[in-house]
């Protein structure tokens, strides 16, 4: 048989892997199936891309600041609009709305034009 035919409704192979890895068959067993089924290749680039991330974890800190800092202004328009119609909320809050907010529009990113978000 195949292990191409491993693919499950569209899950790959590495999905079902990381699920072995979740449920306990342990590290290593995990591996030797991976490296049977032709995965090295796909192993040592995400291994790589892990190195290229865990070797910069200051900038990756600075920029999550940053980008917690870019949504300050939203998350105070939230707050001082809410405040203005009456229902007043703490920044916790508002911080909430706006993520959510966020999360709608970025799923109208698929609809033509945002149409509908």
């Amino acid at each position: 048989m195949p292990w191409s035919v491993l693919r499950i409704s569209g899950v790959p192979v590495t999905a079902l892997l990381a699920l072995a890895l979740w449920f306990g068959l342990g590290r290593e067993p995990a591996l030797r199936l991976a490296l049977r089924l032709g995965l090295r290749g796909r192993l040592l680039s995400l291994q790589e891309s892990r190195a290229v991330v865990n070797a910069g974890a200051a900038r990756m800190l600075q920029a999550a600041g940053w980008h917690v800092l870019a949504w300050l202004p939203g998350t105070a328009e939230v707050w001082v609009i809410l405040a203005v119609l009456g229902t007043p909320v703490g920044l916790p809050e508002s911080f909430a709305i706006k993520s959510l907010g966020m999360a709608a529009r970025n799923i109208g990113f698929v609809l033509p034009a945002g149409l509908g978000a």
